[in-house]
């Protein structure tokens, strides 16, 4: 991530938090890229918007770092993981519909596998 992505974050963590004033110390900023640098662009900026939906409020003591980095951890598992659904009939089929469509497959498949065989 750039300087200027990670300025933006703050901008926006400024922004959405009413007591959280990070503009002030250069020297304090400069250490928060340093640690929060080898997050992507994106998985930062994703990480500053959740830290924006969840925290209702930063206290003096909060290590700004460690929440961007569990957010991001956040951030990261669920693009990790692709939600998963059963095979589900669409409204308006009989199971006899769908058991039919499934016997029209299998045929057209078992057709290719004979054509490529016989080559």
């Amino acid at each position: 991530m750039d300087y200027e992505t990670f300025s933006k974050g703050i901008a926006i963590l400024s922004a959405c938090v009413t007591d959280f004033k990070a503009t002030a110390e250069k020297e304090k900023l400069a250490v928060w890229y340093e640690m929060t640098k080898d997050l992507s662009d994106r998985t930062y900026l994703e990480a500053i918007k959740r830290i924006c939906r969840n925290t209702t409020n930063i206290y003096p003591g909060t290590n700004i770092v460690g929440l961007i980095h569990e957010a991001a951890e956040q951030v990261l598992s669920n693009a990790n993981v692709r939600p998963v659904s059963p095979l589900q009939l669409e409204d308006g089929y009989t199971d006899e519909q769908f058991q039919q469509g499934r016997e029209k497959l299998k045929a057209i498949i078992d057709g290719l596998g004979a054509k490529f065989e016989a080559r």
